[in-house]
C-alpha cells in the first residue's frame, strides 16, 4: 500500500514540474488589473471639465440616434438637459425607449430613424448607445442607394456591426469610441473623451495608446509592427462572417473588446476567426477591455492559451473597450505598435 502511495507521490512531483516548465516556455506577461477609479460625484473641477465637454459636443456637426438598445431611463433627464442647454443634436425619439426585446423599438423604426440622419446635413452620426440589435438594421440599409454624402460613424460595442457596414459599402469613416450615453457617466468624461473631440474636430491627425502587453512569443520578437486598423465588438466581428459586412482582416491589425463573455466564449470565438480564415494575414491582435463574465485576468488567461495557438502577435490593453477607459480607434487608420504603445495615424 505503500508503494502505491510512493508511486502517486511520483507521478504528482513529474506532473507538477511539466507544468512548471510550460509556464517557463510562456512569454513573461504583467498586466494591471487596476483600472481609473470610478468618481460617483462631481467636484467643481470635474463639473466644469464636463460641462466644457458638453459645449464641445454642442458645436459639433453631429446628429445622434439609437440603432441599438435604448438609453437607460434615469439618464434621459440628463440627456435631455444635453439639448435643450447645450444644443446637443439629439432625435428626441432617440430618447423614448420603447424596450422592444431589449432595443430601443422595433428594427422598422429604428432603420427609419437611421436613414433620417443619413438624410439630414449633418457630417457626424453619433449612437446614443450600443447594447442590443444594430446589426439587425443591416438588411434595410444594404436596400439603400450608397449616400451621396460620406458622413463619420462614432459608437462602440454593438455598433461595431454597422461600422463594418458603413466601411465596407458606402466607404464611411468609422470610430469605435464612447457613446454619447456615456457623457453622462463621469468615469467616462476623461482625456480619452477629449481626444475624440479633438479628432472630430480636426485638431488631432495621430496620437498613442498604452501600455499595451504582449502575451505571446510572437509579440515579444516582433518590434515593430505596421497595418490598418478594424475589429471592434468580438461578437459583432463573428457575426460578420458570410455576411454583405463580412470583417476585411488580412494585413491588418485587429483590435478586438466585448462585454459579457465567460472567458472560454472569448477563447472558442478567437478560435472560430481563426478557423474561418478571417486571422490569415493579420498583422497583430491587440485585445482591449473585457467586462462580466470573470474578471479581466480569467480572460487573460484564455487570451494567453489563445496566443499560444497563433503565429500572430498577441497583445492586451487596458486603454479601450468595456472599462473606464475607452480611448478612440478610427478605422483604417495606420497602427503601429512599437514598445508598449500603439500609434494612431489618421491619413484620411
Amino acid at each position: 500500500m505503500n508503494s502505491f502511495f510512493k508511486r502517486i507521490a511520483c507521478l504528482s512531483i513529474i506532473l507538477m514540474c511539466s507544468g512548471c516548465s510550460e509556464v517557463k516556455r510562456s512569454a513573461p506577461v504583467i498586466i494591471p488589473e487596476k483600472e481609473e477609479p470610478i468618481v460617483h460625484k462631481y467636484n467643481r473641477i470635474e463639473n466644469d471639465k464636463r460641462l466644457q465637454i458638453y459645449r464641445r459636443v454642442g458645436q459639433l456637426d453631429m446628429v445622434a440616434v439609437t440603432p441599438g438598445s435604448g438609453v437607460y431611463a434615469n439618464l434621459v433627464p440628463e440627456m435631455k438637459s444635453m439639448v435643450d442647454n447645450y444644443g446637443i443634436n439629439i432625435f428626441p425619439e432617440a430618447l423614448e425607449n420603447k424596450n422592444y426585446y431589449r432595443c430601443f423599438d422595433t428594427e422598422e423604426n429604428r432603420l427609419k430613424l437611421f436613414k433620417k440622419a443619413i438624410d439630414s446635413k449633418h457630417k457626424i452620426i453619433w449612437a446614443v448607445r450600443g447594447g442590443f440589435g444594430s446589426g439587425f438594421i443591416i438588411e434595410g440599409l444594404s436596400e439603400l442607394p450608397v449616400p451621396r454624402i460620406k458622413k463619420t460613424l462614432v459608437g462602440f460595442s454593438d455598433i461595431t456591426s454597422l461600422h463594418l457596414f458603413v466601411i465596407k459599402n458606402w466607404g464611411w469613416k468609422a470610430i469605435h469610441a464612447p457613446v454619447l450615453m456615456h457623457l453622462c457617466k463621469s468615469q467616462f468624461t476623461n482625456e480619452r473623451f477629449e481626444t475624440l473631440l479633438n479628432i472630430l474636430e480636426g485638431k488631432v491627425k495621430k496620437y498613442s495608446i498604452g501600455p499595451i502587453y504582449p502575451i505571446n512569443r510572437a509579440a515579444v520578437k516582433q518590434k515593430i509592427i505596421q497595418g490598418r486598423l478594424t475589429g471592434g465588438n468580438l461578437t459583432s466581428v463573428e457575426s460578420s462572417i458570410g455576411t454583405n459586412w463580412e470583417i476585411q482582416s488580412k494585413g491588418k491589425i485587429l483590435f478586438i473588446e466585448d462585454i459579457n463573455m465567460v472567458p472560454w466564449w472569448v477563447y472558442r470565438t478567437m478560435i472560430h476567426l481563426k478557423e474561418a480564415g478571417k486571422l490569415s494575414g493579420v498583422k497583430a491582435i491587440v485585445f482591449g477591455r473585457f467586462s462580466s463574465g470573470g474578471s479581466q485576468a480569467d480572460v487573460t488567461e484564455f487570451l494567453k492559451k489563445f496566443g499560444e495557438m497563433v503565429d500572430i502577435p498577441v497583445f492586451v490593453t487596458n486603454e479601450f473597450g468595456h472599462g473606464n477607459v475607452n480611448y478612440p480607434i478610427v478605422y483604417n487608420a495606420i497602427g503601429t505598435i512599437h514598445g508598449k504603445k500603439m500609434t494612431i495615424d489618421i491619413d484620411d
